[in-house]
């Protein structure tokens, strides 16, 4: 079995060596300035100290620590491989200071406590940057499918790209959540922007309209093309239940007529 306090002694005896050499393999390695790893190389080594000392391995503090890192860094835009390369160029710098000790046991488990490192914080890191991924993707999708209101009582749904299942019910809510907030009574749904309808979107467009409905909402729907008309009707797709009209203008018009509004141009 290896000397495991001996192990943290060395390492901790030489910390300050050890950091300083893991900055200069990292400045040799990273195109980036490196004196802001210092914080984060720091933290890393204590806990490799701390770590080696324990008689039996004890990972949870250790992993909370990674954890709580791996997101700082994910949330200061460091990338992947330069996290990987972080623990990498410890390995080095310790592995080397280790083996003046000339014990092959020693070595043995300091490189298998690297190899744990990299995996929590690596694993922590990818973990972060998922999250961090999907807010943005609920963001996006949000932003993609703004309900608006055009005048008292008259919202509106632009919608631009393929609609599937989790956009239709960010759109569903979107738009009953804008008719509650609005108190209107009549929704425009405008896929213009919507390259392709099958029977799905279809379904999706209708489920919309229907639960528009519900809430007591009326809704038109605009901006259907020639193309999707022909196959909207190739595939049997009813709409007869729903006012359509050729394109936004025509459909807000409409919808003005409905409220009691008399709709002219400029020049009548």
């Amino acid at each position: 079995m290896p000397n495991k306090k001996k192990l943290s002694a060395r390492l901790h005896d030489r910390r300050d060596a050890v950091l300083a050499a893991w900055l200069k393999d990292l400045d040799g390695q990273l195109d980036r300035d490196t004196r802001g790893f210092r914080d984060d190389a720091s933290t890393i080594l204590d806990l490799l100290i701390t770590q080696c000392g324990h008689a039996e391995e004890r990972w949870d503090e250790a992993a909370d620590s990674l954890t709580e890192l791996a997101r700082a860094r994910v949330a200061a835009g460091f990338a992947t491989d330069e996290t990987i390369t972080l623990v990498s160029a410890l390995r080095s710098a310790a592995l080397r200071e280790v083996a003046a000790l000339d014990d092959i046991e020693l070595l043995r488990h300091l490189s298998k406590l690297l190899d744990v490192f990299l995996r929590y914080l690596v694993d922590a890191y990818v973990e972060a940057r998922d999250l961090v991924i999907a807010r943005q993707q609920e963001d996006l999708l949000e932003l993609s499918t703004p309900a608006v209101k055009l005048w008292d009582g008259i919202v509106a749904v632009p919608l631009v790209g393929t609609l599937d299942s989790r956009r239709a019910v960010s759109v569903m809510e979107s738009l009953l959540n804008k008719i509650s907030e609005t108190q209107s009574t009549i929704a425009i749904i405008d896929i213009t922007g919507v390259p392709t309808v099958d029977t799905q979107v279809a379904q999706h467009i209708l489920r919309t309209v229907a639960a528009a409905r519900l809430t007591g909402a009326r809704c038109i729907l605009c901006g259907i093309r020639p193309s999707i008309a022909h196959t909207m009707v190739e595939l049997g797709i009813e709409l007869s239940q729903v006012e359509t009209h050729a394109n936004l203008a025509a459909a807000f018009a409409a919808a003005l007529r409905s409220r009691g509004l008399d709709v002219r141009t400029s020049d009548a």
